[in-house]
């Protein structure tokens, strides 16, 4: 599982988001507020062996975090999308084969994000609002193609580095954001 840990400062829950950032034609890397937060976020790829764990941990923390699912493992694990959203967690777009989208046609971008999006529709009966690439990639067709399918494209700004091995806090980098 491609779990990548995000610490984004913003507010906390979707709708703040969508209040604070709005739909735009650039990512969102981070959301300006009062008060001191962060938006914990993973993205979800290839099994589900942590996310039970995950899922305890944010509720002894009384914490809420948004898991970015691929279509393809939505199909694969239903019950674990199912407990995701039951734990009050926000379940968002990261498309639907993990493709490098920057290297796509807009109409591949498109069916990317609107095959996911039906698939988790038809397990949740709800469609994602987030979308996040893989990889990270942005171009101005991935961007065109996610605000025209009106999904709030969200990024990170700290990551965890978790896929290297035997990572620590030492390897953990900010990656410049683009502003």
């Amino acid at each position: 599982m491609a779990l990548v840990l995000a610490c984004m400062i913003g507010a906390r829950g979707i709708q703040a988001v969508w209040t604070a950032a709005g739909l735009s034609s650039a990512p969102v890397y981070r959301v300006q507020t009062e008060h001191k937060q962060v938006a914990v976020t993973f993205d979800v790829e290839w099994n589900d062996r942590q996310i039970e764990e995950l899922l305890t941990v944010l509720q002894q923390n009384q914490a809420e975090a948004t898991f970015f699912v691929t279509g393809r493992w939505a199909e694969t694990h239903t019950d674990t999308l199912q407990k995701i959203a039951a734990a009050g967690c926000e379940v968002g777009n990261h498309s639907d084969t993990h493709p490098h989208m920057a290297k796509m046609s807009p109409e591949q971008i498109i069916a990317q994000i609107k095959n996911c999006n039906e698939k988790v529709e038809s397990i949740l009966g709800r469609t994602p609002k987030l979308f996040r690439s893989p990889y990270g990639e942005e171009n101005a067709e991935l961007v065109a193609a996610v605000e025209e399918a009106r999904l709030l494209f969200v990024q990170w700004d700290v990551e965890a580095l978790h896929t290297k091995e035997n990572a620590g806090l030492d390897v953990i980098r900010r990656p410049m954001p683009p502003w």
